[in-house]
């Protein structure tokens, strides 16, 4: 590991900062931005020979830290071969560290400074995650490049965002360059322009002003509120700065994301109370903030393609099925669910997804229940469900056993959710009873009807729930039925239904070459059936 890197090493001057100067009324004045030396002819030659060399050289990892950073800010979970993997690519990148600080510092040279700020964006993101001696080094090299990051926003160049970014994670961190980034996010704000595009983090700027009671605070929020009504009356379906202002600390900037909210979804005769709940539902089962916007537009998406084709559907699923995050699933098989709710002549399996689910790997596996689905057509009808509790997810069982429970048992299963080895996730942080627990499992092996048809099968797609003498196992023996599940971090790959003469097989396959353990159940015995 990298050891913390001292500014002086790098050849950045760290005995001048910007002063937090006031004038004779005590108000700050605004900041002088500390400028790099001017270099000579030679030394820019020099400059750009080393950053074309250090580019070309690093090429596919400097585009593997990228990845990683847009991974990493939708919460993807990395298996341990996976993180080793990252760590050595984060080693020989921070070799070159010098020279990426004195890229970020030279303006005049647009093109090296913007690549580099990006650069030092994606691997503080990277190094968030298993680098923490790298991740310091980072957040120090930033913090005492204050001036920069305010120049680079100032001038609206590409790396403006990332810049943005930087001075709103300094902010409030105890730095003394607090009061400067005061001054330069508010004479940011006054100067945002109509023709400009409008960004989430512009929203999010505007929430920490209020926060340090910006003295122009009231003329910013209503100049951000004309741009946000200008924006939205251009771009209706910005979901990313719709979920920004639902976010926002200020009130008018929260309430105009929930009129955009409200007119999309009241033409489906929801009241605001259940528009309310559906967006509740939607945010936490729809990842990180940064995957946030593209399950909401998934979500709407599939709303209105199964509203068109079947109208109401979307409060029968809700009522019946607990469905919200309609995104996940196949269309064809939300309407087929919808058609054949009455259908008890053929046997079932059910889909199970939990409410929760921090990172969005659950809006990832429509082609693999479509898939799973056509090798069942004709012969197994599917139900999905969504649960946000083990309290819940009894409830929905129960309401299929009085269902379908005179004609068929459950004849094989599929359950998605966050956990590991001792525990399932499936509802968000403010459910009471959301994790199912090993000693619920037990608990419940102690019931005196069978969910299960006599051959059925469970697949989990969950991580690290197949690991020895975790709660996969404890699955399969309280419930008696066959369970595959995955030992490390994992999504799932592929599922193929394996038809018998006694029942369905499931073929899984989970992703990151993850292992599938399978647990097979105790032998039969004789218990009376509900």
């Amino acid at each position: 590991m990298q050891e913390i890197i001292r500014m002086e090493k790098i050849g950045i001057d760290t005995k001048t900062r910007p002063g937090n100067n006031k004038s004779e009324n005590g108000r700050p004045t605004p900041i002088s931005i500390k400028r790099e030396r001017k270099l000579s002819p030679e030394e820019i030659s020099k400059l750009k020979e080393e950053w074309a060399e250090f580019t070309s050289k690093y090429k596919g990892r400097l585009e593997e830290i990228s990845e990683e950073a847009m991974a990493i800010e939708k919460d993807y979970e990395y298996s341990s071969q996976e993180l080793r993997k990252l760590n050595k690519t984060l080693d020989s990148i921070s070799e070159n560290i010098h020279l990426i600080a004195r890229a970020a510092r030279q303006s005049n040279l647009q093109d090296i400074q913007e690549s580099s700020i990006k650069l030092l964006y994606d691997l503080k993101q990277a190094s968030k995650l298993n680098h923490a001696n790298l991740f310091s080094s980072l957040r120090y090299l930033i913090t005492d490049n204050t001036d920069v990051m305010i120049e680079a926003m100032e001038l609206n160049s590409p790396s403006s965002q990332y810049a943005k970014i930087f001075l709103l994670d300094i902010l409030g961190s105890g730095y003394e360059s607090s009061e400067e980034i005061i001054i330069a996010l508010g004479n940011y704000m006054k100067n945002l322009a109509d023709g400009k595009e409008i960004d989430p983090i512009d929203v999010k700027i505007l929430s920490r002003l209020e926060d340090y009671y910006h003295p122009d605070f009231q003329k910013l929020k209503k100049h951000l509120l004309e741009l946000l009504h200008h924006h939205f009356k251009n771009k209706p379906k910005d979901y990313e700065l719709i979920l920004a202002c639902l976010n926002a600390t200020t009130s008018l900037i929260k309430e105009a994301g929930w009129e955009k909210i409200i007119e999309m979804l009241k033409k489906y005769q929801f009241d605001r109370e259940t528009i309310e709940r559906i967006i509740s539902k939607w945010q936490f089962g729809g990842g990180s903030d940064n995957f946030m916007p593209e399950a909401f537009a998934k979500n709407m998406e599939a709303l209105q393609s199964i509203e068109k084709e079947r109208p109401g559907i979307a409060k029968f699923l809700i009522s019946k099925f607990g469905l919200y995050n309609f995104g996940r699933y196949p269309e064809s098989l939300l309407i087929k669910q919808y058609d054949e709710y009455e259908n008890q002549e053929l046997p079932y399996g059910v889909v199970v997804f939990a409410e929760d689910d921090h990172n969005g790997f659950l809006f990832e596996n429509k082609e693999n229940l479509e898939e799973m689905a056509a090798g069942l057509e004709g012969k197994y009808l599917i139900r999905i469900m969504e649960a946000n509790s083990k309290r819940y997810l009894l409830r929905l069982i129960t309401r299929l056993r009085l269902k379908y429970g005179q004609d068929h048992k459950i004849s094989f299963a599929v359950i998605g959710s966050h956990g590991n080895s001792s525990l399932i996730t499936l509802g968000n942080v403010n459910e009471h009873g959301r994790e199912i627990f090993i000693r619920d499992v037990i608990r419940y092996g102690g019931r005196k009807y069978q969910l299960f048809e006599d051959n059925a099968n469970l697949a989990l797609i969950t991580c690290q729930t197949g690991e020895k003498g975790g709660i996969g196992n404890e699955i399969s023996k309280a419930i008696n039925v066959k369970t595959v599940a995955p030992v490390d971090h994992s999504g799932l790959e592929s599922i193929k239904p394996i038809l018998k003469k006694d029942g369905v097989g499931l073929r899984v396959k989970y992703s990151h070459n993850v292992k599938a353990a399978t647990f097979k159940p105790r032998e039969k015995e004789k218990r009376r059936s509900i």
